[in-house]
């Protein structure tokens, strides 16, 4: 009696959501980073997967298909009214959306065309590894494994409702994928090595996303996975165990997560987006979750490769109620939310002539020494500025180092080798270089720069060495 009212209850909720994603009047983005964009359909939308910022494809209410060209979204022909919950592909020409009805239909790079699914079962989750090792998974626990030929049932691990699956891109020695994850609506996260099904984890709370990053263990096995639930809980596995993230507090249901292939030192997530009922994203920076609310009830999100100067995703969709879609264009974080202490230290490397203005003929080296005086962790990154002169053409700017770890009471140095790294110049440089290096960091820090002078000049001889401290030129 308690299981079957436990059914009745996610039916219900699942009525309820695809009404309200069909036919809620949208509240479009009240941030300037995520832009509306014209979707030409009042359907909902549940899903959204592209393999290039040109070729996107989202899925929704009533067979609904549309493509986005990279400048305009048109609806697709499916030949179906079967709502479609889930879409995701491995190539422009291999695409699955599964839907009601154990409906499944597969793009070749010119059609959408029904499958024969072997089952009548709603779907409600597809991942693609390849064209011949994919994975659909829906209600009664069904799981479904496409060969390349036909769609087949396999084992499952539960009778619960089946949500969403994920995959890694491991194989077996049999070249099929073994490090799968599923997840219900119990609560409950299934992991699939390519033979058997063990529970890898729960929550608690209805499971409705699960995405992971390209990073994994000695074994190939994906350690940096992301799983969404109802009551606005977020869940993370490290490939040894689950557990819930700090975030925001809210009510919202989250159903969808995304993230980009930037990742910090450690090779983790750094760039992650989840999106909520009722209008909160939220971002992952690497270090802490924070609010990037858009306003319109959303249920999916992904982007494509495309990155800004920052490495981190600037071509990000979203989709939910009436046919909302929302472009995210990568303007809406600034670093002084990721870093909120800046720092800017002025540096000279190599050797300046008397025909470098501004400074004495002489050998120039510089050291920036960076202290985390903290009993806790600080994440910082770094770039360097070459200052010109006034009128001569801007210096370089190199791109921002990956994320460093700097643990409690630790130090590192930054000096003119590692100045002439970031600007891809080689060492010693080919000619004298000044300008700043800076610094952002998490939390506050103790800066010092070194500057050591040595004179070349027949007619001078001497060594001269001054510390400057550096104090942030931003801070909260």
């Amino acid at each position: 009696m308690i299981k079957d009212s436990i059914k009745i209850l996610v039916v219900a909720v699942l009525i309820i959501s695809a009404l309200l994603f069909s036919s809620a009047q949208p509240a479009f983005s009240d941030s300037p980073s995520w832009i509306p964009m014209d979707s030409n359909t009042s359907e909902g939308l549940f899903g959204i997967w592209g393999s290039s910022p040109n070729d996107v494809f989202a899925v929704g209410s009533s067979g609904t298909i549309l493509h986005y060209d990279g400048n305009y979204w048109s609806a697709v022909t499916t030949n179906t009214t079967q709502h479609l919950w889930d879409i995701h592909g491995s190539s422009p020409s291999n695409a699955f959306a599964v839907g009601n009805s154990g409906k499944i239909l597969r793009y070749d790079g010119i059609e959408w065309k029904g499958m024969m699914s072997n089952t009548v079962n709603e779907l409600w989750g597809v991942w693609a590894r390849s064209a011949d090792d994919v994975f659909a998974v829906g209600k009664s626990g069904t799981v479904l494994h496409y060969n390349g030929t036909e769609w087949q049932g396999i084992s499952s691990p539960t009778g619960a409702w089946l949500i969403k699956v994920w995959g890694s891109a491991s194989v077996g020695i049999d070249g099929k994928a073994n490090d799968v994850f599923v997840v219900d609506h119990q609560g409950h996260i299934w992991h699939y090595d390519g033979t058997n099904w063990n529970g890898s984890g729960s929550t608690g709370w209805m499971i409705n996303g699960i995405w992971g990053s390209t990073s994994v263990d000695a074994d190939g096995k994906a350690n940096d996975v992301f799983a969404v639930c109802n009551a606005n809980i977020l869940f993370h596995y490290d490939g040894t165990s689950w557990g819930p993230m700090p975030h925001p507090p809210s009510s919202n249901t989250i159903f969808g997560v995304w993230g980009s292939t930037y990742t910090g030192i450690d090779g983790r997530a750094n760039d992650v987006f989840t999106v909520s009922e009722w209008g909160e994203i939220l971002y992952y920076n690497g270090i802490s979750w924070e609010y990037m609310t858009s306003g319109s009830h959303l249920r999916d999100v992904w982007g494509s490769a495309s990155m800004g100067i920052d490495s981190r995703a600037n071509d990000v969709f979203a989709v939910g109620a009436n046919g909302v879609i929302l472009h995210y264009s990568g303007s809406g974080l600034t670093s002084s939310k990721r870093f909120p202490y800046i720092y800017s230290a002025k540096f000279l490397c190599g050797k300046a002539g008397s025909d470098d203005m501004g400074v004495v003929p002489a050998d120039y080296a510089t050291a920036i020494n960076i202290h985390n005086f903290l009993d806790e962790t600080a994440i910082l990154r770094k770039k360097v500025v070459i200052a010109n002169r006034e009128g001569e053409p801007m210096g370089m700017v190199s791109p921002y180092t990956d994320n460093v770890t700097l643990g409690p009471n630790m130090a590192i140095e930054v000096d003119c080798v590692d100045i002439c790294g970031l600007l891809a110049i080689g060492f010693p440089p080919p000619t004298f270089i000044k300008g700043f290096i800076v610094v952002e960091s998490t939390k506050p820090l103790n800066i010092d720069a070194v500057y050591t002078t040595k004179s070349h000049g027949w007619w001078c001889r001497h060594v001269s060495v001054d510390v400057e401290h550096v104090s942030p030129v931003v801070s909260p």
